[in-house]
């Protein structure tokens, strides 16, 4: 059966760094891959459009195509930005703690969908407007739970 080199996929943009002139090295937290390393070619012009979708802590639904070491990000679409969180730098902070902690506790290609779906659950929260110490311990204990270590 031949193997499709193209696949859509959700995720949450937990990191990204510059590579070369143009292009942007993306971590992305999906349901059904775990986390993936991505690339953006050309994001970084001026004229790109998918600049905007690819921020961290921002929850995207992407169409990647498989690469020899990186996955290429060929369209990207903005789910949920949580703006809320955006305005407020102790939200902001929080949501950031969020992303590194998934980004720590997680290997490259190990699905996990119910920590997916608590990394979302807490941005939400966050957005919301509920109080930051709160969610991070809730997630916290989340994470340790889906991450096997509770």
């Amino acid at each position: 059966m031949p193997r499709f080199r193209v696949y859509h996929t959700e995720g949450v943009i937990l990191r990204r760094a510059d590579l070369g002139e143009a292009d942007r090295v993306v971590v992305v937290f999906t349901p059904g891959r775990g986390k993936v390393e991505t690339i953006a070619r050309g994001v970084r012009r001026i004229t790109s459009r998918r600049a905007g979708h690819l921020e961290p802590l921002t929850r995207a639904r992407l169409l990647l195509a498989e690469g020899r070491q990186l996955d290429v990000i060929t369209q990207a679409e903005a789910l949920d930005l949580f703006p809320n969180v955006r305005a407020d730098l102790e939200r902001t902070a929080a949501g950031f703690y969020l992303a590194e902690l998934v980004d720590r506790f997680t290997e490259p290609q190990q699905s996990n969908v119910s920590l997916y779906r608590h990394l979302v659950e807490g941005l939400e929260l966050l957005d919301q407007g509920h109080d930051p110490d709160l969610v991070r311990r809730y997630f916290e204990l989340r994470l340790l739970d889906a991450a096997g270590f509770r």
